[in-house]
This record gives structure tokens, C-alpha cells and sequence, in this order.
């Protein structure tokens, strides 16, 4: 099954930014889902549920945060906290009634190999 989507970037926490971004949406004749690409860290539960309501009836896909996001760094810190914010952001998909989430691993080093990466992620995708 295929379906007709569109992302929807979000990079602030401006509601009239978002609200104009919707309304071009809104203009794509048969639209049948967005997805949201969420990199602005300052997001709530309630503009995620402010979030769904704009979207009225079209379904949604959550595409995790990606820029400066990694469980594959020898900091350990720094996979532990991007560890946290795809937790909150898992909750956030739910109330967006999200059907597909996405995510990625995060870029490596040139010094790590492939195997190494998996085994230093491994945990934080579990």
C-alpha cells in the first residue's frame, strides 16, 4: 500500500510558523499523511497534542530527530542523552497517533568500523 505524504519540518516552537506550514499541506490536493520531522528540542507533550489537532484526519508518521544525534559516539554521555530525548520523543509519536516512527543510528567516526558501531548502539536500540 502506497500513500501520498509530506514532511513537516519542525525547527521552532513558533505555532504560526507550524500553522502556515499546514495550510501549504493543506493546498497538496489528496494528502493522505504527514510526516513530522521533529529537530526543535523545546517541544511539550502539549504542542504535541496542539500538533494533532492541526492535522485534523491525516495520518502520521514521526521521523525522530537526526542532526546532531548519534547512539553511535565512544562518549558515552552523548549516546545516553540522545537515548533520552528519542524516549520523549517516542511518547510524543504516541500522542500524535503516529503509525511509523523513524529513526536513525547516527553517523560514525571514520575509525570505527561497521561491527564496532553496531556493537557500541546495540544497547541503546534495545
Amino acid at each position: 500500500m502506497f500513500s501520498f505524504g509530506s514532511f513537516l519540518f519542525i525547527t521552532s516552537t513558533n505555532k504560526n510558523k507550524i500553522l502556515e506550514q499546514i495550510e501549504l499541506l493543506r493546498s497538496l490536493e489528496g494528502l493522505q499523511h504527514v510526516e513530522i520531522w521533529w529537530e526543535h528540542g523545546e517541544w511539550t507533550d502539549d504542542n504535541a497534542k496542539w500538533l494533532r489537532e492541526q492535522l485534523g484526519d491525516w495520518q502520521c508518521i514521526m521521523h525522530a530527530p537526526s542532526i546532531n544525534f548519534t547512539f553511535v559516539s565512544t562518549h558515552k554521555e552523548q549516546n545516553e542523552a540522545s537515548l533520552s530525548i528519542l524516549k520523549q520523543k517516542v511518547d510524543q509519536a504516541r500522542i500524535l497517533k503516529a503509525r511509523v516512527f523513524t529513526f536513525h543510528a547516527g553517523t560514525r567516526v571514520f575509525y570505527i568500523n561497521d561491527e564496532q558501531a553496531r556493537e557500541i548502539c546495540a544497547p541503546y536500540i534495545k
